[in-house]
């Protein structure tokens, strides 16, 4: 460790913000040698060592837009594109505030402690996050402490003592209101909903009380106003003169307090809202000061238009949401792709986990990097590939690979140029998001070139997730990856699902079809926990914090993630999907020849201990060794990690002979005798295994021939001799 101090630092190749103000690799190489000073400076800037600090870099702002249609209907769009919101009046908003993604969040948490599948677990409780409940309790706090906060104003003015206190609060209060606006309008509209609904109820129990059609068709006595909880009610001008026999001088202000709310909040919208909306405006003094409305609650006839405003503002609100929906739930896979990352990367996991060796986002189209500057990028990738030590990149993560079947190759001379092409919306967007597979083949060689483990992914849907995993997949994947014959790419696999698709009402106890959400399926890249579990099997802190003894001298590089007393511990914190097990020929299309890095979800017991959440079932790169059977992971590392040993105790690409055999005198002699302690887990060999120099012709070759025995087998290893 104190040669190569980590072992552990990563780069994702994913763009998830267009900004020109958002850094990213294509334009920094675009603008700088990759062996200079200044690009390893403005490299910096792509790297993040939490997941907070990837959501301040890199996750996009949401611009909502409201807008009339031809009709002048109004209605809600979303957009992360700043050039398409310039055009509009837009709201620049947070999209990790937003109900959707914290609903999300929830789910994957949620499920992953629930101990049961996806069919057991009831989502229900999650799902009324995107209901309108909780914009209702919000807004409620906030009208109840506006009415309190003016009410003491008065009190104490009219008593001559000093009401700045609450002058102050009052003052917050409209700050909070406005910021509410500023950030989305339609968070207005659930409130002004449920105020519509008690207004209805309102007028249904006053006309139950009588039955003259005249008494019914009179004004209510009294006013609206908000009780101590935030709610709408009728109140009785009587019942405030009761309350204030003591002091009735305190009668006008109490009854002019909707009226004086609604001028101060009409004054604040006009003033801070660049192009003003009536539609807007009137929502807000209906949610926050409704005694203008009061004369609405006098006659049958005005139900009608309330059930009329009830339904426009439902419509609008359920495709508001929809639209939300619609355009970010792909961004929010990205998004919570690296937060999974993260939290299994991490010693504490969240949002704050720290990752010391750090992770480098690309944020930029990767096809642009080999093809756009093919040649800066290949130095980059050199540079921190083979040549670093310290510095090195051990993993990147490649996700989302459009899948490779059926794909023909590019130089195929049976391509007719002329052909008719006919791509529908949903391919053309797929093939504008997407890693294609010819791209990632050359991104995947390149990699494995330079010795850096690349965990891929092909992108995750509903087809290969747990559920839809069979013994002929396998077969259909493991052709197609056939030619990626790589040391240093790991194919992960199944994907993980954090939502089925699932309908919600926005109105509750109704089930109208026009009121109803569809909630996608949401699908997590499998490539993410297995970089985040492998990354963080590589640090002492975070094999402590799990309940390994650690040397803390020690690289962890032959850590074995299939190990029985490791995978009980390294556990993903995804629940366990499936109810039924494997079949049996899905388990042995896998064992064949170990194909890939595969999570399992069926119950097992480890010394007696069931296994309560997905683990890993294999740790595999896409290199066959001489049996035929596909490399464990750690192995690989274990041979990247002599050579850039030796590269960082001499320096340069080749070792002196007399340096290879000091190498092996001292340091393997040293790691031989640690291997007998078996409660330490990162142990650079384990009980009987060494690795050994081949007897070479030393004096005329320029190769020397380690060779790193394992138990089971072995791997060589050839050391350039200077």
């Amino acid at each position: 460790m104190e040669i190569l101090k980590q072992t552990s630092k990563t780069i994702l190749f994913e763009e998830f913000n267009r900004d020109d103000n958002v850094p990213d690799l294509f334009t920094i190489l675009q603008n700088n040698d990759p062996t200079t000073e200044m690009f390893q400076l403005e490299l910096k800037k792509l790297e993040v060592h939490t997941f907070k600090e990837f959501l301040e870099k890199f996750a996009p702002k949401v611009y909502e837009i409201c807008q009339q249609d031809e009709n002048g209907n109004i209605q809600f769009m979303y957009t992360t594109d700043i050039n398409v919101a310039r055009k509009t009046n837009y709201r620049e908003t947070s999209i990790t505030d937003n109900v959707y993604y914290k609903m999300l969040s929830d789910f994957y948490y949620t499920k992953g402690s629930s101990g049961s599948s996806n069919l057991e677990f009831d989502d229900k409780k999650i799902l009324e996050m995107l209901t309108p409940k909780r914009e209702v309790e919000e807004a409620r706090n906030i009208r109840k402490s506006l009415k309190y906060n003016l009410e003491k104003y008065y009190e104490l003015k009219e008593k001559g003592e000093n009401p700045s206190e609450y002058a102050q609060r009052f003052i917050e209060d409209r700050k909070r209101i406005t910021e509410q606006y500023k950030n989305s309008q339609m968070g207005l509209l659930p409130v002004a909903i449920e105020d519509i609904n008690i207004k209805i109820k309102l007028l249904d129990e006053y006309k139950s009380e009588s039955d003259n059609d005249d008494v019914v068709n009179r004004p209510i006595s009294g006013y609206l106003a908000f009780d101590n909880s935030g709610e709408l009610i009728v109140q009785e001008v009587k019942e405030i003169a009761q309350e204030n026999d003591d002091d009735t001088k305190m009668l006008m202000p109490r009854q002019n307090l909707p009226a004086t709310i609604t001028d101060v909040l009409e004054k604040d919208y006009e003033k801070n809202e660049f192009q003003p909306n009536e539609f807007v405006k009137a929502l807000i003094t209906n949610v926050y000061s409704p005694m203008d409305n009061s004369a609405a609650l006098t006659t049958t006839a005005s139900k009608e238009e309330l059930l009329s405003n009830k339904e426009k503002y439902e419509k609008i609100y359920v495709r508001a949401k929809k639209s939300f929906i619609d355009e970010m739930t792909q961004v929010l896979e990205k998004l919570l792709g690296v937060k999974i990352f993260f939290d299994h990367a991490t010693a504490d996991g969240g949002d704050t986990g720290y990752l010391k060796s750090g992770l480098i986002v690309s944020n930029c189209p990767t096809s642009r990097l080999v093809s756009d500057v093919k040649e800066k990028f290949s130095r980059f990738i050199e540079d921190r590939g083979i040549n670093q030590v310290e510095e090195k990149i051990w993993f990147a993560i490649l996700p989302a690979v459009v899948d490779g079947a059926g794909i023909s190759d590019n130089s195929s001379s049976d391509i007719d140029p002329f052909a008719d092409i006919n791509i529908d919306a949903q391919e053309k967007k797929q093939s504008l998001d997407y890693l294609d597979f010819n791209t990632a083949k050359m991104m995947l060689k390149l990699l494995d070139e330079n010795r850096i483990m690349t965990i891929f992914n092909f992108k995750a849907g509903k087809d290969n997730g747990f559920g839809s995993i069979t013994a002929s997949y396998i077969r259909n994947k493991r052709e197609v990856l056939s030619e990626v014959n790589y040391g240093h790419a790991v194919y992960s696999y199944p994907n993980f699902t954090v939502t089925r698709e699932r309908k919600v009402s926005v109105a509750e106890e109704v089930q109208d079809e026009k009121l109803m959400l569809t909630v996608p399926d949401v699908y997590i890249d499998a490539a993410y926990p297995a970089a985040g579990l492998l990354v963080g099997s590589q640090q002492t802190d975070y094999l402590e914090k799990h309940g390994f003894k650690v040397d803390k001298e020690n690289v962890c590089v032959r850590v074995d993630l299939e190990n029985e007393e490791i995978k009980k511990n390294l556990i993903t914190k995804f629940n366990r999907e499936l109810v039924m097990r494997w079949n049996k020929d899905i388990i042995e299309e896998i064992g064949k020849d170990n194909f890939g890095f595969v999570f399992n979800s069926d119950k097992i017991y480890i010394n007696n201990e069931p296994i309560k959440n997905t683990y890993v079932y294999l740790a595999r790169t896409l290199k066959k060794n001489t049996e035929g059977q596909y490399t464990p992971i750690y192995q690989i590392l274990m041979k990247d990690f002599v050579l850039q040993y030796l590269r960082g105790k001499w320096g340069g690409s080749k070792v002196k002979l007399a340096n290879l055999k000091q190498f092996a005198k001292d340091e393997v002699v040293s790691w031989k005798r640690a291997s007998t302690n078996e409660k330490i887990v990162n142990r650079i060999l384990q009980n009987g295994e060494e690795v050994i120099k081949e007897n070479d012709d030393e004096e005329n070759s320029n190769i020397a021939n380690l060779k790193i025995k394992f138990n089971k087998n072995e791997i060589a290893v050839e050391i350039n001799i200077d």
